[in-house]
């Protein structure tokens, strides 16, 4: 995978955190380890479902072969 490829990724990214999670699921099985952040916890329901079903839908369609490595990052608490 080459530089410019991510980088045009990068450049057409969603705003919506549904859009956020279904952009990780891609990435993720595309082959890359995404790191994504939403803007604070609350705002992860929305997304909760596709994240868990489009990978888990994923996992039992490969034999348990395939696990998609997602990484969300979610500031919660006082002081944000």
């Amino acid at each position: 995978m080459d530089f410019a490829a991510i980088s045009s990724f990068a450049r057409t990214r969603a705003i919506s955190e549904g859009g956020i999670g279904g952009s990780a699921i891609g990435m993720a099985v595309y082959g890359l380890r995404p790191t994504v952040e939403m803007q604070f916890a609350k705002y992860f329901y929305p997304a909760s479902d596709q994240i868990e079903s489009e990978v888990a839908r994923l996992h039992n369609r490969s034999d348990s072969d395939s696990s998609p490595p997602i990484t969300i990052r979610m500031p919660c608490g006082g002081g944000i």
